[in-house]
């Protein structure tokens, strides 16, 4: 089954060219979880309901992962290509994915896998996935030279 979901990356990825992405989701869960329910054995699924960091279930929101090892179609607002690498956390994203049966051999659990096909960006978030770069204050007067003790660790 195809569908689209729109959300909010938490975790992007493109390791050795096998993207993976997840996303917060509030909308068209229903389909999702419709077809999820529809399949008979379910050992895993790709849909979890989100936590807070507390542990404490977010009423109606869900986290979606999905993956392939297939090149992603991935377009701005504009519909204009873009890079899958200029996908940050905390962007604001519409997902096409394609959800399937599917079962791992090794373990022979079956369940349900997420296939990512394409994603459009809708708007850029305020969150990061790489450390920023920070100026030295020119009015710290710290130093390593200022240490005289070691500390007992």
């Amino acid at each position: 089954m195809k569908t689209i979901v729109q959300g909010t990356i938490l975790k992007v990825s493109n390791e050795e060219g096998k993207p993976f992405i997840m996303i917060k989701i509030t909308d068209n869960v229903s389909k999702v979880q419709e077809y999820i329910n529809s399949q008979a054995r379910k050992d895993y699924v790709p849909l979890k309901p989100s936590q807070s960091k507390d542990g404490v279930v977010e009423e109606g929101v869900y986290v979606l992962t999905a993956r392939t090892k297939y090149q992603v179609v991935t377009v701005n607002a504009a519909r204009k290509p873009i890079s899958f690498d200029d996908l940050k956390r905390g962007d604001l994203v519409n997902v096409q994915i394609t959800l399937a049966p599917s079962k791992k051999p090794s373990s022979k659990e079956v369940g349900i896998s997420s296939y990512l096909n394409a994603v459009q960006l809708v708007k850029k978030g305020e969150g990061y996935n790489e450390f920023e770069v920070i100026e030295e204050d020119p009015d710290d007067t710290a130093s390593d030279d200022n240490v005289t003790e070691t500390p007992n660790w």
